[in-house]
């Protein structure tokens, strides 16, 4: 078992199969207007150059679709909110008026729809990962992720031993035998404490 988390910076763009995580697709999808960061141009720029490779793939999950939607959608929310100058007491109101009343509304709709089409605009280079029951090992799904959410101990479990260019900016995605290129330092830290000497 091995740690491979090496600095995206040193990745060149070829024809190799990526899985780019929730925050690059948010970082592509909802950049933030007025203040983008270096780092995430350099995701932003990265996505492109994928894009644009004539023999790369990217590799989605349902699971990777839900995150995307779920957390753009919020960030719509929150900028609709913000436009209507609405506030609320607490979260569960919040909540609330999210579901039955933003939900039901044209706004919502719009940014659903649109963020549809700004994902299948990528369709061209979009493959499905097999995440069906009988790739994952249930019982390995099934155990305590210790150091995972949920979600990346999922996609740990997917893309172990891979040939899969994981490209993240999540700080605890220190995970063995798979492929990691991130900007994140405190995830290349960890990595590189863990390298095993050859």
């Amino acid at each position: 078992m091995a740690y491979n988390i090496r600095n995206l910076r040193n990745h060149n763009v070829g024809d190799y199969n990526y899985f780019l995580d929730a925050n690059i697709w948010i970082k592509k999808l909802k950049p933030k207007l007025g203040h983008i960061n270096k780092k995430d141009k350099t995701y932003s720029d990265l996505f492109d150059k994928i894009v644009e490779c004539h023999n790369s793939k990217i590799f989605i999950t349902p699971l990777l679709i839900s995150e995307i939607l779920n957390v753009c959608l919020h960030i719509d929310f929150q900028n609709f909110l913000t436009d209507i100058k609405k506030s609320f007491s607490n979260k569960k109101e919040e909540k609330h008026y999210m579901k039955f009343n933003y939900r039901p509304s044209q706004e919502y709709r719009d940014s659903y729809l649109n963020l549809l089409d700004d994902i299948s605009a990528f369709e061209h280079k979009l493959h499905s990962a097999e995440d069906s029951f009988n790739k994952v090992n249930l019982s390995n799904l099934l155990a305590f992720p210790e150091k995972l959410d949920f979600n990346d101990f999922y996609y740990q479990n997917i893309f172990n031993n891979t040939s899969i260019k994981f490209i993240t900016d999540d700080e605890d995605f220190c995970v063995q035998n798979i492929d990691v290129f991130s900007l994140n330092q405190r995830l290349i830290d960890a990595g590189n404490k863990y390298v095993i000497k050859k």
